[in-house]
């Protein structure tokens, strides 16, 4: 009996957890109330998690079975490994979206001011979608090389943080010295918490992008 290579078992068994992660997202998105304006962007970030799996699940799927069949493409590999990532980046920025939001409903209406979460919200997302489908065309066109794919990728990963940062920052000066409102207390501490762990997951993946090539290299030898 010939030896399954640990590469497509890693594959497979990837595959499976991101199989089982699809369902559970999938189960909790259908939990949340379209008529309440947060769910819908809490709705819209746990969807994209659940795409995010079904594609990840098929994609490792995928690429186990053309390491059995001895498939040779590094470029196939690079795009169903990485671009998968992408969906990663867009729920990043449902739960920006999401810190607008609650910035916008949880402090004492004093600003009349109408909320700018979904005009930058509109304007990042496009701008990313724009990004990544250039430097995917451009990859798969060969008008870049791999090396210089990821690395466009991984800058993807550090500039997107930065401007959330920014946001951070400009909501705390907008609503600085307005007074909170009781129910939103804990809201507003948890999103920050957990804008702050995704941002540092993002520069982390921009940083351990640099050992991408040669990861993918070893894979193909």
């Amino acid at each position: 009996m010939q030896n399954i290579p640990l590469t497509v078992l890693s594959f497979f068994c990837l595959s499976l957890l991101y199989i089982v992660t699809f369902i559970s997202g999938v189960s909790i998105t259908c939990k949340f109330h379209n008529f309440i304006e947060e769910a819908k962007i809490a709705k819209a970030f746990y969807f994209t998690m659940a795409v995010h799996c079904l594609v990840r699940a098929t994609c490792f799927g995928v690429s186990s079975v053309l390491f059995v069949e001895n498939f040779e493409s590094s470029k196939a590999l690079v795009m169903m490994i990485l671009s998968p990532d992408y969906l990663i980046n867009f729920a990043y920025l449902t739960l920006v979206w999401q810190m607008h939001s609650f910035h916008n409903s949880g402090f004492v209406d004093v600003l009349k001011q109408a909320s700018t979460g979904d005009i930058m919200m509109i304007i990042l997302s496009t701008l990313l979608f724009m990004s990544q489908l250039s430097l995917s065309f451009l990859f798969i066109t060969d008008v870049i090389e791999m090396q210089l794919f990821i690395k466009a990728l991984s800058i993807t990963n550090l500039i997107l943080p930065s401007l959330v940062v920014l946001s951070v920052l400009y909501l705390n000066c907008r609503f600085s010295g307005v007074p909170k409102r009781e129910e939103y207390k804990s809201r507003l501490k948890f999103m920050h918490w957990a804008i702050g762990v995704w941002s540092v997951t993002r520069i982390t993946r921009a940083i351990l992008g640099v050992w991408d090539t040669s990861v993918f290299q070893g894979m193909l030898n």
